[in-house]
């Protein structure tokens, strides 16, 4: 094992499950842990990052901690039935349900909500990634311009002054 590999007690934080077509995985560092259906096992490295990230804060915890802890939004930001589909979204993540459907109308502003949640999840749940996936080019387009417009409620900056916002146009993700 490398000499900078970090050291864990036993049991390990980690466990995987195969029935051979099938692989979940459980981080036993979540709050409340519960196994996930995973397409690969994970690169040595983020396992460690993870282990070395909740050693360096154990306080701020995994992902799904941070999630349980953002702080509650600020009502009137938004118009009255956003500010009530990003409190449910964010109390259904909370509740460990990482799944989630917001229905809105064409026109009635779901890009603007998706930069808003976006923004939330990166700046007080630590979010590394979001996706926000549309299923035509002009779409995806309009979706970057709309990111580019935000103005974060706090500071008034553009989103993309704060964070990478990146069109994927292939596989590759920028660094």
């Amino acid at each position: 094992m490398p000499s900078n590999f970090p050291t864990w007690g036993n049991p390990l934080p980690f466990s995987y499950e195969s029935t051979g077509s099938e692989t979940r995985f459980t981080s036993w560092l979540d709050p409340d842990p519960r196994s996930r259906l995973v397409f690969s096992f994970h690169r040595p490295e983020t396992l460690a990052g993870w282990i070395g990230d909740f050693q360096r804060s154990p306080e701020r915890g995994t992902l799904r901690a941070r999630l349980q802890q953002m702080p509650p939004l600020q009502m009137g930001l938004l118009w009255p039935p956003k500010d009530v589909a990003i409190t449910n979204l964010e109390q259904s993540f909370a509740a460990n349900r990482p799944r989630a459907l917001i229905q809105m109308a064409t026109g009635s502003g779901k890009t603007l909500l998706a930069a808003f949640a976006a923004y939330r999840l990166v700046k007080f749940a630590d979010a590394r990634r979001v996706l926000f996936l549309v299923d035509r080019a002009n779409l995806g387009r309009q979706t970057l311009r709309e990111f580019q417009s935000f103005t974060t409620p706090d500071d008034g900056r553009k989103f993309t002054e704060l964070y990478n916002v990146q069109r994927l146009s292939s596989n590759v993700i920028d660094r």
